[in-house]
């Protein structure tokens, strides 16, 4: 017997705001389930993510500001912060150049990458 999981993201009617629907699964052996779901948590809370949920496609998008730091896999997670922080502060400088709506929505967008941060330390790591 196995565990089925089906996922779906984007909007089924076309016209919306996405033009993509995508429908996905997995299964795995019951008998194995549990062992799995236990490395996750602990996978998580190894770097503090446990009250999160888990998004693969957080997992799968690049961050350029991880990509201009050298070395940026061998760095630990305080080094990885410190250094995500100063190029997210170089690239907000680089929008206010642009105006107000500029900074705002990447200001908007790196407060969701916080925690996008920490999944690609996951993937990295």
């Amino acid at each position: 017997m196995h565990v089925i999981y089906v996922d779906e993201s984007g909007i089924p009617d076309s016209g919306q705001s996405t033009n993509h629907f995508v429908v996905a699964g997995m299964a795995i052996p019951l008998n194995t389930w549990k062992d799995k779901d236990r490395e996750i948590r602990i996978l998580l809370q190894n770097h503090r993510l446990s009250d999160i949920e888990l998004h693969t496609a957080w997992m799968a998008r690049k961050y350029p500001e991880q990509e201009r730091i050298p070395n940026f896999e061998t760095l630990d997670d305080k080094n990885r912060r410190a250094l995500v922080e100063i190029e997210r502060k170089k690239d907000i400088a680089k929008a206010s150049l642009k105006g107000e709506i500029a900074v705002r929505g990447l200001r908007k967008n790196y407060n969701k990458k916080l925690i996008l941060f920490f999944y690609q330390q996951i993937v990295v790591t």
